[in-house]
């Protein structure tokens, strides 16, 4: 808007003209802003950008070259924000507290499943509280990915220390290895699985049975992707479980 004569206008007039402007002038930029919600920037020096509107729960950060504004993509479910190791930038990682699954009852079916396990996970603890099987084969924990748990490739082996010091051991490929070889055994304690790094874990157990048994397994597993499961099941995956209850932790 330019004045170019100096002819004086009415003091009312001003207001009426302002009132209309205020009802009808909107603030574009064309070719620019293609969205609501979308926020100009300078790109450089006397220009201007977009940068589009982020996903739902994004946060607004500079990024790495300190020359622009970014969005970091909201985490997964009960991620923390924290700063990257090489205090360049800020990352989201798994929670520091340990989660709990949910418990199940170890009293039918020939294995026993816990899935949807997150991406983030490092460590994973499975609980046993008084587990038996009908049978006599012996207890396998297997991880899995997105393809479905793995069942061979494992290295590693359980040996059992009983209370005369008498020491028997098994070797298995196929998972995490329990000694046991009675039906009415009853198993209670916990294994533990680590990431190395990639896709390589390590588990390993202390379990205990009823008269002086203690069982000592270890193994080594590589998945072929991010793990996701974990099953609890035997040797020849017909023994039915039918006593007791299992859950997992992870962290």
């Amino acid at each position: 808007m330019a004045f170019t004569t100096n002819t004086p206008v009415a003091t009312n007039q001003i207001a009426n003209d302002l009132v209309a402007i205020n009802a009808n002038w909107e603030l574009t930029a064309p070719g620019v802003a293609a969205a609501a919600g979308d926020i100009i920037i300078a790109t450089a020096a006397n220009v201007v950008g977009v940068l589009s509107i982020g996903a739902a729960g994004g946060m607004l950060m500079v990024n790495s070259g300190a020359s622009a504004p970014e969005w970091l993509a909201v985490g997964t479910g009960l991620q923390i924000l924290r700063t990257n190791a090489g205090a360049t930038a800020a990352e989201w990682t798994g929670p520091s507290a340990i989660t709990a699954g949910t418990a199940v009852a170890s009293t039918s079916g020939t294995s026993i499943d816990f899935t949807a396990i997150p991406s983030w996970v490092k460590r994973i603890t499975i609980i046993f509280a008084g587990v038996s099987t009908n049978g006599t084969s012996m207890p396998l924990i297997q991880l899995g990915d997105a393809g479905g748990v793995e069942t061979d490739g494992y290295v590693g082996g359980s040996c059992t220390i009983e209370g005369t010091d008498t020491t028997t051991i098994a070797d298995s490929t196929a998972g995490l290895l329990i000694k046991f070889a009675a039906a009415a055994s009853v198993m209670s304690g916990s294994a533990v699985f680590t990431l190395i790094n990639g896709n390589n874990w390590v588990g390993t157990s202390i379990i205990g049975v009823a008269g002086g048994y203690t069982r000592f397994s270890q193994t080594n597993k590589t998945l072929t992707a991010t793990l996701d499961r974990v099953r609890i099941t035997t040797v020849n995956g017909t023994d039915e479980f039918d006593l007791g209850l299992i859950n997992i932790l992870y962290e």
